[in-house]
């Protein structure tokens, strides 16, 4: 551990980022899709996560319902 406050912390400045060049490419045969499907699966799991915090139990399969939670949970 280098830093023990947020003063000392070594934050990348904008300035500090480098440059970024984006190239597109065809898809070929692939369907064109947006980007938001990569935030999908740890957003699921983030949910599950909070759940399993919040309650006690882990609902393992989706989607999560209100009788997948009750069953779930002990008696």
């Amino acid at each position: 551990m280098t830093s023990d406050t947020w003063d000392s912390y070594p934050i990348l400045r904008f300035s500090e980022v480098p440059a970024v060049e984006v190239e597109l490419l065809p898809g070929h045969e692939n369907p064109p899709l947006g980007v938001g499907e990569t935030a999908q699966g740890p957003t699921a799991a983030a949910i599950g996560n909070a759940l399993c915090d919040a309650l006690g139990v882990r609902v393992r399969t989706l989607p999560l319902t209100e009788q997948q939670i009750l069953a779930a949970m002990p008696d």
